[in-house]
């Protein structure tokens, strides 16, 4: 009983572990976990496409391990509170997110990134990851 015991101390204590990343959140798990993140796009101005500078959007996935698919609810054209699934054009794996199909890359700090195309300039800090 004593070993069982241990066993459960030491998995506890490595999930833990596995959801912190030099003492924040570790993003890349809470993504592919499917748990739900808000994108802030504080640090960007106007629009990226659809999206509007200065909103939270919330986002999650779904799917399995080599198909992730997203759920983004925030501001659109269509609604100030639209849901939108079926976007799967990133991979949280690989440290990218999609919202309403504009692909940005993530730090492991939380720091949000264009990476070109409909998302703005290629490189540009545009928000931050946060727990809802």
């Amino acid at each position: 009983m004593k070993s069982f015991v241990q066993f459960v101390f030491v998995v506890g204590v490595a999930s833990f572990s596995s959801l912190v990343y030099s003492g924040s959140t570790d993003w890349k798990a809470r993504l592919i976990n499917g748990d739900v993140v808000v994108v802030n796009l504080k640090d960007c101005s106007g629009n990226i496409g659809t999206l509007k500078c200065g909103t939270k959007y919330r986002l999650d996935y779904s799917g399995d391990a080599n198909r992730r698919c997203e759920r983004v609810t925030g501001h659109h054209p269509k609604g100030s509170n639209y849901t939108f699934s079926g976007y799967c054009n990133s991979n949280p794996k690989g440290q990218t997110i999609s919202l309403f199909g504009a692909k940005f890359t993530y730090t492991p700090e939380g720091d949000v990134y264009s990476i070109g195309g409909g998302a703005g300039d290629s490189g540009t800090k545009v928000g931050k990851l946060e727990i809802p």
